[in-house]
């Protein structure tokens, strides 16, 4: 890698995918490990919303420098990296900050009109979109890599990076769920 000589921190950053761990690795007497990240766990000091694994370079890393890149995952990789500085994280970070404020306080007005259609029209199914507004959200959780903000979101994201499609695969059956309510099934197919 040929990172400037300004002296500023930079950061290696890879797009998110079916990858468990990521370790970046510096050559020498002895090879050491200097970062490590992957599902449910940052490497420090991490941006509060990344929108990628961010791995930090070491901090006298200047000019022409030699890394190493260990990748625990499953399925076909593609792993494209960036070298970013501080500043163009923060640019990001802020950009992300503002997408993420925006989806997740969506889903928490969703689920706040859900609870107020429940008290005001018991019969009107709001529970099942209360429920699948909370699948949802643990959805979007875990494919942000935001489940360290839910309770046990930490025990989630252990599990591996097949929480993802088995979280949205868990958010349909309350969506379709709900969808049946709202379209009056219930109603005209009572077997359905």
């Amino acid at each position: 890698l040929d990172i400037p000589t300004d002296g500023k921190r930079y950061w290696l950053r890879v797009d998110r995918q079916a990858i468990d761990r990521l370790r970046l690795h510096v050559p020498g007497p002895p090879p050491a490990q200097v970062a490590e990240t992957g599902l449910g766990k940052r490497a420090g000091p991490d941006p509060d919303w990344p929108d990628a694994f961010l791995l930090p370079l070491p901090e006298d890393s200047q000019g022409l420098i030699t890394v190493y890149l260990e990748v625990d995952g499953q399925g076909l990789l593609y792993m494209r990296p960036e070298i970013l500085s501080a500043d163009t994280l923060e640019a990001r970070d802020r950009s992300s900050q503002l997408l993420y404020g925006a989806l997740y306080g969506l889903l928490m007005l969703l689920a706040l009109a859900a609870i107020f259609r429940q008290f005001t029209r018991p019969a009107a199914g709001a529970w099942q979109v209360l429920l699948a507004v909370a699948a949802l959200g643990v959805a979007c959780a875990a494919t942000n890599d935001h489940l360290d903000m839910l309770p046990l979101g930490n025990w989630i994201a252990s599990l591996g990076p097949k929480v993802v499609p088995a979280g949205w695969l868990v958010a349909c059956a309350p969506l379709l769920w709900s969808s049946a309510h709202y379209a009056g099934l219930d109603k005209t197919r009572e077997g359905l």
